[in-house]
Formats: structure tokens, sequence, C-alpha cells
């Protein structure tokens, strides 16, 4: 039987389903290091579900897909056109050699349109095993100068992160609510495909960390203001201005505001871990590069930082 495909979304075939399925079943769930610490302990819980029947697997995997095809214009869904988005175009391509490289997944990228007023400025991911479909709206690159290239590739490199860190399968078989501590754990995933786009254009291994944070946290910031309606000039984003607040976070951690959103930490939050894990030895190891500076942090001491961000740093509201 060949892969079934419906309404753009291609799924693996029962047969190739299943015998992945068996094969996964030799080993636990695994979690990636980057992943900040908690979600490995549902992974037994997922595998141990995993262990039931493959087809009835499928059949849940499968409604959960037609439910993510539910946010999106019908046939809108569709690959990445290079003549008209060659900037999104070249961040796709990177991602998806990233994927196959650190990620060990096998990824499809594609563009939507949605009518759906929280989906309009977003990217997402959906995967199950070893396969991965990441998607990003079209409407981010109507304005084709919104987002430089290492910005593109932290926004499809954190939904690779979602994939990587099996969220949709825990969540799937867990029947948990992640919560949204994950979106840290995307955030690394995006970070580390932002900084190996950097390196690959030249910038040297001590560059990285600083570099690849304002890629990332403009991205984000970007998205944040499109989203909100807000009067922006996108062509002239005063990154100067950005640079000002990330050194403010840094400087002062206890000011941050608090979340007020129950899915998704704020900017100040995001930015601050991002830039605790781009000062650790984990990122550069996740990168393959050897780094000489002194002062970085350990794994240890990296999570004694998000454990400080996370718990005890209130903020104001």
């Amino acid at each position: 039987m060949s892969d079934f495909t419906y309404n753009n979304f291609s799924f693996p075939s029962l047969t190739s389903y299943v015998v992945e399925t068996r094969k996964r079943l030799q080993s636990p769930l695994q979690i990636p290091e980057y992943a900040v610490a908690g979600e490995e302990v549902l992974a037994p819980r997922a595998s141990a579900q995993m262990k039931g029947d493959p087809y009835l697997l499928r059949r849940a995997v499968f409604q959960a897909q037609e439910g993510q095809n539910a946010k999106f214009r019908p046939n809108t869904l569709r690959p990445i056109p290079f003549e008209q988005y060659p900037k999104l175009y070249r961040a796709a391509q990177f991602t998806m050699e990233a994927a196959k490289e650190f990620a060990d997944l096998d990824v499809m990228i594609q563009i939507y349109q949605t009518d759906e007023p929280a989906y309009v400025h977003q990217a997402m991911a959906f995967a199950f095993l070893s396969k991965a479909w990441l998607y990003i709206s079209e409407h981010c690159f109507f304005d084709r100068e919104m987002f430089e290239i290492s910005e593109i590739c932290y926004l499809l490199g954190h939904e690779l992160g979602h994939a990587q860190c099996c969220h949709t399968t825990l969540e799937l078989l867990t029947g948990v609510s992640l919560g949204k501590n994950v979106e840290y754990s995307a955030d690394r995933a995006g970070m580390i495909v932002c900084a190996k786009w950097l390196h690959s254009q030249g910038c040297s291994a001590d560059e990285l960390p600083s570099k690849a944070l304002i890629s990332c946290t403009a991205a984000l910031d970007k998205l944040m203001t499109a989203d909100s309606q807000e009067t922006i000039n996108l062509h002239a984003y005063d990154y100067d201005a950005l640079k000002q607040r990330l050194d403010e976070w840094i400087s002062a951690p206890t000011s941050l505001p608090r979340d007020r959103s129950t899915t998704h930490p704020n900017l100040a939050r995001r930015a601050l871990a991002l830039y605790y894990f781009g000062q650790s030895e984990m990122f550069y190891r996740c990168l393959a590069l050897t780094q000489e500076k002194r002062h970085l942090c350990d794994d240890k001491q990296l999570q004694t930082l998000m454990n400080t961000l996370l718990t005890k740093m209130g903020g104001k509201a």
C-alpha cells in the first residue's frame, strides 16, 4: 500500500507505519539533550503506550493530523515556491538539512493560509516517530523583507524542536498538556538552527551566541508585533533598540514582567533563557563546535539558571 495523502498531508502507509512503530519499540522514546529538564519524565509513559496496537495508534495520529488541518484554509497548503519567497525557501532547505544532521528527522515544510486570527502570524509543527511536518503562515511573507534568513531559520528551527522533543507524541499518547515550558526547549532548537546558518555564512564561534540571540529575539518580536496589529515599519526594524532591551533584561532578570499567556512565555523571559543557553557548554556541544572562551555554564549551572527563571523570578505584572 502506498503512502496515504489527505489534502496535501502525506502520511506513511499502514505497512510502513507498523514496521517503523515496532522498530521504535525496541528502545524507549528519546528526548534530546537540549530539552529543558522535566520533559523526559513522560517519555516512558509514551513508550509504553506505543506498545499497543500500531493500527489503532496510527488512527489516533491521523485524527490528530486532521485536527491540525482544520486550522488551514482549504487548498492553500503547499510547498514553498522559490521564485515567490526566496529567503523562506533557502531557510527551509537549510532547516531540512539540519533536521537530518542533528535531529535525525525526515521533515516536510509547507506554507499555509488561514482565516483564524490566532494563526495568521504563526508557525506550527506536527510530528510522530521519525517524520515531521512544519507549517508556516504565508501571511508572514507577504512583506518579503519582514525577516532575515537567520530569523526564519530560528522560526523553523523552533518548530523542528517541538518535533524532535516529541511534543506531539507525548501529548497525544499521555493525554497530558505539556504547558508553556516546552517553548523554551523549542527555542533552543531554533537557536541551534539559526547559529548553524550564521556559522555557515562565516560567523565565528565567539560571535555566535550574541548574533544568534539577536536574530532569535528579533524574529519573535516581529511576530508578536505583527500579531498584535500594532503599527511598525518592518523594513526599518530597530535592532539597536532591541539590543538595549536585551541588555536591560540580562542585567536585571528579577525585573522581568510576569507571563500573561497560559501557552507561551513572554519575550523577555524567552530572550533571557536563550541568552543562558548561548552561554553554555551545551550550546556549543549541540553545534559540534569547540569553544575556548572561559566561564561557559556547564549543564548543572544552566539548569540552575533555568530553574531560577521558571520558579523564582516573579517580576512585575
